[in-house]
């Protein structure tokens, strides 16, 4: 629950999602780090737990389903 403007105790509303991510290695330079970013979102199932899921990984590309 959650508590309103007015003081009125509410429900929150939850809305189940999938984040897509994606890691693109830099091998070019050891100085540096991997960058990640999220490149969707989905509507996804009501679960108890987080799930990963590999969908790519060439090398240089990893991409990767969160959900939860």
């Amino acid at each position: 629950m959650s508590e309103s403007k007015s003081g009125q105790r509410v429900p929150i509303e939850r809305f189940p999602f999938t984040v897509i991510v994606e890691r693109k290695r830099r091998d070019d330079k050891p100085w540096t780090i991997d960058h990640w970013s999220v490149i969707g979102l989905l509507p996804a199932q009501a679960s108890k737990g987080f799930e990963k899921t590999m969908l790519r990984d060439d090398g240089h590309l990893s991409q990767y389903s969160w959900s939860g």
